[in-house]
């Protein structure tokens, strides 16, 4: 994966979004700030809002990492929506961002659950990785709007059986979920990562071997 350094006025407005996340200014209020002095467009407003974090929390959500070899024989609770947007963003030479706290995002959701056609191959992707990790078991959350007869359901069902992947499909928000303290949460949401102990970045680990892939940092 190329990291590609953001333009010198975004690197500006970055720094001084992270000195005021800093000093606890919310962050649409940080972000409008520094979008004033800046004269920041739609898109580089993405870049900062999904990617500049004050340097202790970005330190807390780093420290969380875990790398694939502690995957092996563990339990994994998987963000779908999350990660499969991202992963679907980098197929697709969508805009990648490496964010502060080290995790790869994307900044369009570009990720439609009616739309099976555009995101299967993003899901197939997905679990040939995990099958590949050799992880004991995965709770697949995709939120309470799905339910067990949906479409998009089955298709994750056939998926799993397929490649024998042991797990179950939740049908709730995973920020409501309790973790135990030896399961890893795979998820770039910053939400999710908070209420973790332990968490893998998987659509990094799946593209941080492509130069084909280009990712945007703000440092």
């Amino acid at each position: 994966m190329r990291l590609i350094t953001c333009e010198s006025n975004i690197l500006e407005a970055a720094e001084d979004m992270r000195y005021l996340l800093g000093r606890f200014y919310d962050r649409q209020v940080a972000l409008a700030i520094v979008c004033k002095k800046y004269k920041i467009n739609k898109l580089q407003q993405k870049l900062l809002f999904n990617g500049v974090y004050d340097d202790k929390n970005a330190y807390l959500n780093r420290s969380k990492l875990t790398n694939e070899k502690n995957l092996i024989d563990a339990n994994l609770n998987l963000d779908l929506y999350n990660v499969a947007s991202i992963i679907n963003s980098g197929l697709l030479s969508e805009i990648l961002l490496f964010a502060d706290d080290g995790y790869l995002r994307n900044i369009n959701n570009i990720y439609n659950k009616n739309n099976i056609n555009l995101i299967e191959y993003a899901l197939e992707v997905c679990f040939v990785t995990i099958f590949y990790l050799k992880i004991k078991s995965v709770n697949v959350f995709l939120g309470p709007k799905i339910n067990k007869n949906d479409v998009f359901s089955k298709i994750i069902n056939t998926k799993m059986k397929k490649m024998n992947i042991n797990g179950n499909i939740k049908y709730s928000k995973i920020e409501n979920a309790s973790f135990l303290n030896n399961q890893i949460v795979v998820s770039s949401n910053s939400n999710v990562i908070q209420i973790a102990k332990y968490t893998f970045d998987l659509p990094h680990f799946i593209f941080k071997k492509s130069m084909e892939i280009k990712s945007y940092s703000l440092k």
